[in-house]
């Protein structure tokens, strides 16, 4: 699903994805591989996946323009990333990607969306703080936010472009050049 959220005080729109409201929609990476690094203290400090996105779907509903998986993200149709063209948008970078429909039917019509962009951190009233830090590898774990229409302090112009995947939509605008960081 793709809204907009408009503030009259401001020349920035904001679009924001959210996952179908049906976990039947939901796609599955059943042969997914992923790297695993560990630090030294023991902790796993890199998780990430080998390869192109290959999904599998329970549906034949090809005229989905977004494609949501339970753990690997989401898939854009190009007719929708034309649109993110279009619009501007920036702080994303795009990956090769397959979807295959009940039906067998393999559609390389989709592209993985991977956020790239950055514009500080989220406010401190959305609840998302750091909760474990390391001290050998930096690598910094976050709690899930508590309020997620505090994630973007609408007053200040500035747009969080990172995507907070669980309980909150990922968020995207449209400003060609993001502002400063928080």
């Amino acid at each position: 699903m793709l809204q907009t959220a408009e503030r009259l005080s401001m020349t920035v729109t904001y679009f924001i994805l959210e996952a179908p409201d049906t976990e039947r929609l939901l796609a599955e990476a059943p042969n997914e591989q992923h790297e695993i690094v560990r630090c030294p203290s023991g902790h796993m400090s890199v998780y990430r996946r080998i390869g192109d996105l290959a999904l599998e779907v329970k549906h034949n509903k090809k005229d989905e323009k977004i494609i949501w998986a339970w753990i690997s993200g989401c898939v854009l149709h190009k007719s929708i990333l034309a649109e993110f063209e279009h619009h501007g948008f920036t702080g994303y970078r795009l990956r090769p990607a397959t979807v295959r429909f009940r039906d067998g039917t393999v559609s390389d019509q989709y592209e993985e969306l991977v956020v790239i962009g950055w514009a500080g951190a989220a406010r401190p009233e959305s609840g998302i703080r750091p909760t474990k830090k390391c001290e050998i590898c930096h690598t910094i774990r976050y709690s899930a936010p508590t309020d997620c229409s505090q994630i973007i302090d609408w007053t200040s112009g500035r747009v969080m472009t990172s995507l907070w995947f669980g309980p909150c939509p990922e968020t995207f605008s449209s400003r060609k050049e993001l502002p400063s960081c928080y």
